[in-house]
């Protein structure tokens, strides 16, 4: 008889080959019979482990001239079972911080757990960081030990993280817009922060508010209106949840995701506004420019009326007098006239817009 090695499964029960026999002496008649039983003298992992084997009987004319006695000749090993780091699959947008990476561990035997069972503290970490291109990439557990068992990690865990470029939400209103070239988009963003504001005139085009300003104060959140749709109310409670970010460490991907991504979350977050504006305009915290004088002078919205007649007025006075056909030469009377009463008289100036507009007028973007 031989017994079998086992992986641990948490009990001492032993299985064993061949088959045991009674050498009777001389012409005694003795029958071996019962059920047998092994056992290991321990459950826990360990090799040449002692294997008692019991349940034995005898049987025939002469067994009460024989005893059985258990043999402990036997041994076999107990190896470790195995237990998988099973992370939680995580999907993600590529430039933004990482969630937490969370997972659990499967295997266990015999109703043990990682707290009877195991010791250390469970971790899942991943090699990615927030400046990471998109792709998959392995979210790895670690941080336990046993005496009863061997870690490895699910074959799952090799792509558990999910990295995904910005997708715009085509079915926003106004649809965001399509994502721009990803070598280009984030050096011009970049280039436009950095670069001092310059003048311009709204009354001739769009304005970019590049002008700085200083923080505004602190004060009350106001309460989410009633009918707001979960997205927004998502995105106010979000507002917490921003940190600082390094753009030197970031790859181009990686920040044109944020830009983009801060986008679509402005849109979401101001929505309710918006719509009440577009639906009553005099809500607007500043009246609208009339005239060239109320712009310049800052305080009111420039309107497209205003945007129009401006544009009308600077083309009507940049327009060049046509050429005149050529006269006949002057009679001996008329050379005769003064060369300051001949002289035509200048034309009146046209007014140029100024260079530059005070800051609060460059802070209104429309």
């Amino acid at each position: 008889m031989t017994a079998n090695n086992k992986v641990y499964d948490a009990t001492t029960a032993a299985t064993f080959g061949g088959s045991a026999s009674v050498a009777a002496l001389l012409s005694d008649v003795v029958t071996l019979g019962g059920t047998p039983l092994a056992n290991f003298s321990t459950k826990n992992v360990g090799t040449g482990i002692n294997v008692a084997v019991s349940g034995y009987t005898l049987g025939g004319a002469d067994a009460g001239n024989y005893r059985i006695i258990p043999t402990l000749l036997l041994s076999a090993d107990i190896t470790p079972a195995t237990l998988r780091y099973v992370a939680a699959p995580v999907t993600q947008i590529a430039g933004l911080a990482l969630p937490p990476l969370t997972g659990a561990v499967d295997g266990f035997v015999g109703g043990e757990s990682a707290t009877t069972a195991t010791s250390g503290t469970l971790a899942f970490t991943t090699p990615t960081t927030s400046a990471s291109a998109a792709g998959r990439y392995a979210v790895l557990g670690s941080g336990l030990s046993a005496a009863n068992y061997s870690f490895v990690q699910d074959p799952a865990n090799a792509t558990a993280l999910t990295l995904n470029l910005f997708t715009p939400d085509v079915t926003a209103t106004p649809p965001l817009l399509a994502k721009p070239g990803i070598e280009g988009a984030p050096k011009k963003a970049l280039d436009l922060m950095g670069r001092p504001p310059e003048g311009a005139d709204p009354g001739m085009g769009g304005v970019v508010d590049l002008v700085p300003s200083a923080a505004p104060p602190t004060r009350p959140r106001s309460p989410v209106p009633a009918g707001a749709t979960q997205a927004i109310v998502d995105a106010r409670s979000a507002s917490t949840l921003f940190d600082p970010v390094s753009l030197s460490d970031m790859s181009n991907d990686a920040v044109l995701g944020m830009l983009e991504a801060r986008a679509q979350y402005m849109q979401i977050l101001f929505a309710d506004a918006i719509d009440a504006l577009e639906k009553d305009p005099t809500l607007a915290d500043m009246p609208p420019c009339k005239t060239r004088a109320d712009l310049l002078a800052g305080g009111c919205v420039v309107t497209d009326a205003l945007k129009r007649e401006l544009r009308a007025q600077a083309k009507s006075a940049s327009v060049a007098i046509a050429p005149v056909a050529a006269a006949a030469p002057p009679s001996p009377a008329a050379a005769a006239i003064s060369p300051a009463a001949a002289a035509p008289a200048a034309p009146a100036p046209v007014p140029t817009p100024p260079a530059t507009l005070l800051a609060s007028s460059a802070r209104r973007v429309l």
